[in-house]
């Protein structure tokens, strides 16, 4: 069955990437829960999506230019009770809730220094490598991560997921996985964003490869009933979501009818949102792909950082 994965918890409801968020996604059904990783200045993980705190906390912050001891005097601007979780309370949460798993997701924008830290951290709560290898994956958004990874042999034995915004990036992985030749660094999965399953080409190229290749296969975040059910009309491992509730509801509504899923004609209101959210995504996709992505064109403003912009903006990131 698609499992449904809790998008830094249960999101959609309260404050991301904190304790009380992971245990709304658990109580709401999710199997595994996606949060995210910052490397803080003294050398600590706090899980924050951002690398700043403005959007989530009560002050605005550089977390790798701040220490600690700081960052837990943030208040959460949903609820000012609740301050900024540590990579140490989260995984003593995740040993205390033995059915749920965590997809860390690496920001590149860390020092890899992190990935040697997150060890250390995961023996400190508990000094057992292969209780956190069952527990745990590493999400890695670029492939020197994973090289590094295992050139230190953090990555030994765990479930590695590339997290990926456009299928075409998916090859690299693959290929370095398979020249390995270890299955303690085999590739486990690949996570990719939801509108790629839109694309001409998933269903005859992209998700056969990577099947062929014994991949599980993630999209984010899927957050609309037609996207869900779509997703659930193939063979794919797992959706990240922001509301797992509402999420579950409809995957078991589209799983118990049992009818085939019917992709709305282009005429419709559905069917035009469709055509053109693929299409930005389409050109997005091949402006962050030229080589011009991170030449400047005004002062140190690059077409990547303006794709960048503009699809958070309009909620494709």
């Amino acid at each position: 069955m698609l499992q449904v994965i809790g998008h830094r918890g249960f999101k959609a409801k309260y404050p991301e990437n904190t304790l009380l968020c992971y245990e709304k996604a658990h109580e709401a059904g999710s199997e595994v829960i996606e949060t995210d990783l910052q490397l803080t200045k003294d050398g600590k993980i706090v899980m924050n999506h951002d690398i700043n705190t403005e959007r989530v906390w009560d002050q605005n912050v550089v977390i790798g230019e701040t220490n600690l001891d700081e960052l837990l005097l943030l208040k959460s601007k949903i609820n000012p009770e609740i301050r900024i979780t540590t990579f140490k309370d989260a995984l003593q949460w995740l040993k205390e809730h033995p059915t749920m798993k965590f997809m860390l997701d690496i920001k590149p924008t860390n020092d890899k220094v992190l990935l040697i830290k997150a060890i250390l951290e995961m023996r400190a709560v508990v000094d057992d490598l292969d209780f956190w290898r069952q527990r745990l994956m590493f999400g890695l958004w670029q492939l020197d991560w994973y090289k590094y990874g295992v050139t230190t042999a953090t990555l030994k034995g765990f479930k590695i997921v590339a997290i990926l915004p456009f299928t075409a990036m998916a090859t690299k992985f693959v290929e370095y996985s398979k020249s390995l030749s270890d299955d303690n660094y085999k590739l486990h999965g690949v996570s990719l964003h939801f509108i790629n399953s839109w694309k001409p080409d998933f269903k005859k190229t992209v998700l056969p490869y990577l099947q062929e290749n014994n991949l599980a296969v993630y999209l984010w975040t899927v957050n609309s009933e037609i996207d869900i059910k779509y997703i659930s009309s193939m063979t794919i491992t797992g959706i990240i979501v922001d509301d797992p509730v509402a999420s579950v509801s409809i995957r078991d509504e589209y799983i118990r009818k049992a009818v085939p899923f019917v992709p709305p004609i282009f005429n419709s209101s559905e069917g035009f949102r469709l055509y053109l959210r693929l299409r930005v995504f389409e050109v997005a996709e091949r402006i962050l792909s030229s080589r011009w992505a991170t030449v400047p064109v005004f002062h140190d403003i690059t077409l990547l950082k303006v794709t960048v912009l503009l699809l958070r903006r309009i909620h494709f990131i």
